[in-house]
This record gives C-alpha cells, sequence and structure tokens, in this order.
C-alpha cells in the first residue's frame, strides 16, 4: 500500500493532470488496482489514517479531531494483526500516526517491522507480505 499525503489526487497524470507528469505511478495504476470513487473518511492525515488502518470511522471512535488522544476499547485491532496471525510479515516504512492514545498498542500488534528501513524484503524467503510505504 503507497500512500502520499498532503496532495490532491487529482495531481498525479493516472487521475488526469495534464501538466504533472508521473509515469511510474501512472504505470502501477494501469497495472494494479486504481479506485476512483474513493473518498478519505477524514479531511486530514492522521484521523484517515485511523480509519485505514482500524477499518473504523474515526468519528464513531472519537478520534475525529486532529491530534487526538482519545483511547479506543481494546477490542479494536490494527488489520495487519489479523495479517500477521496469518503468516504474513507486515511492515510501515514510519508513518504511525494513528491519532489515538491507543496508537502503540496498534502499532505493536500490527508491524513486524516499523521504521525508516522497514522493508518487505526482510521477510522470510517465500513469505506473503503486506508493506506500507507512505510518502510524502
Amino acid at each position: 500500500m503507497i500512500i502520499s499525503d498532503e496532495h490532491n489526487a487529482n495531481v498525479m497524470g493516472c487521475a488526469g493532470d495534464k501538466v504533472i507528469h508521473t509515469p511510474n505511478l501512472d504505470r502501477l495504476a494501469r497495472a494494479g488496482v486504481h479506485y476512483t470513487h474513493a473518498f478519505a473518511t477524514a479531511p486530514v492525515c492522521s484521523p484517515t489514517r485511523f480509519a485505514i488502518i482500524t477499518g473504523r470511522y474515526a468519528t464513531s471512535m472519537g478520534t475525529q479531531r486532529l491530534r487526538s488522544d482519545f483511547p479506543i476499547p481494546g477490542g479494536i485491532h490494527a488489520f495487519p494483526k489479523a495479517l500477521r496471525e496469518a503468516g504474513y510479515y507486515c511492515s510501515n516504512n514510519v508513518k504511525t500516526d494513528y491519532n489515538t492514545s491507543g496508537a502503540r498498542r496498534l502499532v505493536r500488534e500490527a508491524w513486524d517491522d516499523c521504521s525508516g528501513k522497514a522493508h518487505w524484503r526482510k521477510r522470510a524467503p517465500g513469505q506473503p507480505f503486506f508493506a506500507v510505504f507512505n510518502l510524502n
């Protein structure tokens, strides 16, 4: 999963921009899944990141406001936890602002490696993987 913060989705060639050239992202969009009708659940990064990692609306969990420190119930988990339990190697190249006081727990349960050097290539040979790369 590639996450790119701080810009409008229309500023990529694959999204229709005629001025900005993004040949690698365009090629990735052609070869993969390109969601054209997907919308963020919040207007800023960390509440949206919370919604992605937990599958819950930030508004329902009290994490809608930016820089929230709202606690979440112990039964709310990061979805990569299920992947790890199924044998996947899960990595995140560092961005973990999940906008909740439960962020540290989400990070621990979600990621085998969460650092500036995290990469799916560190998995065991043949092991399935899920990797997040955050681009700013």
